[in-house]
């Protein structure tokens, strides 16, 4: 009767570990599609939202660090990187 206890924890606990993975992948998506749009609007005025989303919120609860992030220079430093794979691209289809 131990042993059945002791696997019902490390289920419980390993389905609230499932339940934190799905919640942040849904989060990161989220965020990954609110920063797409900021993007695609090009302006910064779009970005103000972002720390109040619920995603945002979501990722910060499972990951603080995501506080750290300066999300318009990972915009710009993200189209930078754009444009070489675009580059890159160009030169593999010659």
């Amino acid at each position: 009767q131990i042993c059945d206890m002791a696997d019902r924890d490390s289920e419980d606990t390993l389905l609230m570990k499932v339940g934190v993975v799905q919640r942040s992948s849904i989060a990161i998506v989220a965020l990954a599609d609110q920063l797409a749009s900021a993007q695609d609007s090009g302006s910064n005025d779009s970005l103000n939202g972002i720390k109040e989303s619920d995603a945002y919120k979501a990722l910060e609860q499972t990951i603080p660090s995501v506080a750290d992030i300066d999300f318009s220079r990972f915009l710009r430093e993200l189209e930078t990187v754009n444009e070489e794979i675009n580059e890159m691209d160009q030169i593999l289809r010659a």
